[in-house]
């Protein structure tokens, strides 16, 4: 009878495995030496709960009735083989099922246990289940039920009956993890962009806070202007009428200027082009190259006109 992860045994039925062993089940020549068990010990096997969480007792060396020791009729001494080759056969199981000494040893000594509580939840029960499987085992075919092979049989239906719903529970709590990582990395990022978002506002507070400080002050030399000009009319106007004389006077000295040179340089022009009009051969040098150039620049406009008053007749 073995026992996998996917089943689940209630405890109404392990617990009364022992009284399922009843004559019909049991061989005739086994029903004989099975009168002779201590009533007591079948009526605490039959009765006793099996409990739902208690952790795994330490482990002892089971000590395994020597047949030479019992007292044995004549009528069974093919029960007394039987049971020492089952013993035989039952200290092989575990080399038979391809584990070593050293290797249960490991599980079942102190040293073991405390080793196997720092591992994984889930690699500790997978241990528990084989080793419930091999005391199941070892149960259900033994003849002599002593007090540490009650303990073992306890300890694995425990093992057995807790094994799928802690493997559950510790899948749940891997999800449980999973949901709770999710949580803190949005939290987290939350928080990210909250720090942000205030800094953020921080800055904008603060460009505000130093753009109506400086409207206060402007506003503030705004006031003292306008007390000055309040206090000090006639100053004002007269500044004012200083201001514009000082702006006529800078547009005589400039625009003004430049104005009458050119009506003069305008008026000195016709005059000259007057006198050419009607003393063409006059002597201009005595006026200076400037009058020179301009009446020469006349001369070659006449001959130009001249010229092509000729071509235009001739054609």
């Amino acid at each position: 009878m073995v026992i996998g992860s996917g089943l689940r045994a209630p405890p109404s039925t392990l617990g009364s495995i022992a009284k399922s062993k009843t004559p019909e089940n049991i061989p005739p020549s086994m029903s004989k030496r099975k009168e002779k068990v201590d009533t007591s010990k079948k009526c605490k096997v039959a009765s006793e709960d099996i409990p739902t969480s208690s952790p795994p007792p330490q482990p002892q060396t089971v000590s395994h009735p020597d047949p030479s020791k019992e007292t044995a009729t004549s009528s069974e001494p093919n029960q007394v083989d039987k049971d020492e080759e089952l013993f035989a056969l039952l200290n092989q199981l575990p080399e038979k099922a391809g584990m070593s000494p050293t290797f249960i040893d490991r599980f079942t000594s102190e040293d073991g246990w405390e080793r196997m509580k720092r591992r994984s939840a889930k690699v500790a029960f997978g241990i528990m289940r084989m080793l419930a499987n091999v005391s199941i085992f070892y149960f259900l075919f033994s003849t002599h039920f002593s007090g540490i092979d009650v303990l073992y049989f306890q300890t694995a239906a425990t093992a057995v009956l807790m094994h799928d719903p802690v493997l559950e529970c510790l899948e749940k709590a891997e999800k449980v993890e999973e949901i709770t990582q999710a949580f803190e990395d949005s939290e987290k990022a939350r928080k990210e962009e909250k720090r942000a978002f205030d800094l953020e506002r921080q800055q904008l507070l603060e460009g505000l806070a130093k753009e109506k400080f400086e409207k206060e002050k402007l506003e503030e030399k705004i006031k003292e202007l306008e007390k000055t000009i309040s206090d000090h009319p006639d100053r004002m106007k007269e500044a004012t009428t200083e201001t514009t004389h000082k702006a006529v006077e800078e547009f005589k000295a400039t625009e003004v200027k430049e104005l009458e040179d050119k009506a003069s340089d305008i008026a000195s022009s016709t005059i000259i082009y007057n006198i050419f009009c009607e003393h063409p051969d006059l002597d201009f040098s005595i006026l200076g190259e400037d009058v020179i150039e301009l009446v020469q620049s006349w001369k070659e406009d006449e001959a130009t006109k001249t010229r092509d008053g000729g071509a235009s007749t001739s054609a």
